[in-house]
């Protein structure tokens, strides 16, 4: 099976879990914060666990001294490609300033510091992102219609004093053709600040255990494989069934208040089960705690012998707000109902601040450099595709390779491709491709970032970019 981003980081963080009592709800929050993205501006749930987003955002013990540049977060900064912003708004207790921001014609990134209105030393781990609170978008006052948000690109830093705390975020353009972004209004809008130290008590509250006896009688089975629950086979079936079941009984769930979420159905496929949470649409406040309507199954657990089993990938299914969770490879069955129990994981954020502020400015530098070309490229990406690329625009950011048409030569099935820069000194830097900027036509763009051995995000100087390499193929960008 091809988990997305996020279900892979979740099941890896999972897959080692000894103790469902406290690790599970450990293993879920900090693979959810590593996988954060904005939560405006883009796609529904379903379509944001497939973003592929940047490290964890946890407040390091890494001191520093009054100031932090990029090279904390992207490695270099190449000449000539920031644009210092300096605008500051106060979000409760706390001043958000986004310091400097890069931008090309495809995205940006920002440089943002996290200070206490009263300067004092910042306590726990305050983050202007979240699981529930998050970030947007505008450009000149509107949202674009397809970006992607990414996060981190490392830890957040927090200065040597501890009075200031500084992270970075980007985004990237989705579109077909890349928008101009130079001398136009972006606006950065952040919904407030979350802290993401949360002690055994408070962690608890984003965990539920509760019995699966009552189902015992409303057991379904599906005569699938928990493979097609997770590649959406047969979706319309599957969820006829989850109906058929809930109808018969659910299980109550009592965290986020009475007829908020319950425990649908539980299915069993022939190589595993399947638990269905429902959900109801909107927010729960909770004192300092907020939660957003997506609770899910992360472990099963016979109360006889005490073992568990962690879920493989979960998602949200039809246009009801419920999600399935698959247990492939577990080998309970209808049987062992009356003895199991489920722990469901709720999305919660610990709120310092829920006031958004709006952060606005002009950048006028970063664009990099724009060159011609008439060269025909064959790689595999998800299949192999032959594209014809007429020109490249190299930027801090990313190399964009813009092209009048692609072709898809086969399915997928081959090893994708390997692309790296070539830079004038000899040295190769691996790239990261995005080739989906495409319209029905066939025009539109690849997308290159450059990486180092982690896969982190790093800057890219356009005076040094000699060539791209596409295995064996060759593009020139030293014109």
């Amino acid at each position: 099976m091809e988990r997305d981003d996020k279900e892979a980081r979740i099941y890896a963080a999972l897959k080692g879990v000894e103790t469902p009592e406290y690790d599970i709800l450990a293993a879920v929050r900090a693979a959810r914060r590593e996988a954060r993205r904005p939560r405006r501006g883009a796609l529904p749930r379903a379509a944001l666990l497939a973003a592929c987003l940047a490290a964890a955002l946890a407040v390091t013990a890494l001191g520093v001294g009054a100031g932090v540049g990029w090279e904390v977060f992207f490695g270099r900064t190449p000449p000539g490609a920031v644009t210092p912003v300096a605008v500051s708004a106060v979000t409760g207790d706390y001043t958000v300033t986004l310091q400097e921001s890069i931008v090309d014609d495809a995205g940006a990134a920002f440089l943002l510091a996290l200070t206490r209105n009263d300067g004092g030393v910042i306590e726990g781990e305050p983050s202007l992102w979240g699981e529930v609170l998050g970030w947007g978008l505008e450009v000149d006052g509107e949202t674009p219609g397809h970006w992607r948000g990414e996060l981190g690109q490392g830890e957040s830093v927090r200065a040597e004093d501890g009075r200031t705390v500084y992270a970075c975020a980007a985004f990237t353009l989705e579109g077909a053709e890349p928008e101009r972004l130079l001398g136009r209004e972006i606006t950065l809008r952040f919904d407030g600040v979350v802290d993401g130290a949360w002690s055994g008590k408070e962690q608890a509250l984003a965990r539920e255990t509760v019995s699966l006896a009552p189902l015992a009688q409303a057991a379904g089975q599906a005569d699938m494989t928990c493979e097609d629950v997770a590649r959406r086979c047969r979706e319309p079936e599957l969820l006829a069934l989850v109906e058929a079941s809930s109808a018969q009984a659910t299980v109550p769930l009592a965290q986020l208040g009475e007829g908020r979420s319950q425990i649908a159905a539980v299915l069993f496929t022939r190589d595993g089960p399947v638990v269905a949470v429902d959900n109801s649409p909107g927010q729960v406040r909770q004192g300092d705690y907020l939660f957003a309507p997506d609770a899910m199954a992360v472990a099963l657990t016979d109360s006889r012998t005490g073992e568990s089993w962690t879920y493989r990938s979960a998602a949200r299914r039809g246009e009801r707000n419920c999600f399935l969770s698959e247990f492939m490879g577990c080998p309970l069955t209808a049987e062992d109902l009356p003895y199991l129990e489920v722990t469901v994981a709720y999305t919660a954020d610990k709120v310092l601040s829920d006031q958004p502020v709006a952060l606005t400015f002009r950048a006028d530098r970063g664009g990099g450099r724009v060159q011609a070309l008439d060269q025909k490229v064959t790689f595999a990406y998800a299949g192999l595709r032959s594209v014809h690329v007429t020109g490249a625009k190299v930027s801090a950011l990313r190399i964009c390779l813009t092209a009048d048409r692609q072709e898809r030569l086969s399915g997928p099935g081959e090893e994708n491709t390997p692309w790296v820069l070539l830079q004038r000194d000899g040295s190769r830097v691996p790239l990261r491709v995005s080739p989906d900027h495409f319209d029905q036509a066939g025009a539109g763009w690849i997308g290159l970032t450059a990486v180092d051995e982690a896969g982190r995000w790093r800057l890219i100087d356009p005076g040094q970019a000699e060539a791209v390499l596409v295995g064996e193929a060759r593009i020139d960008l030293a014109g």
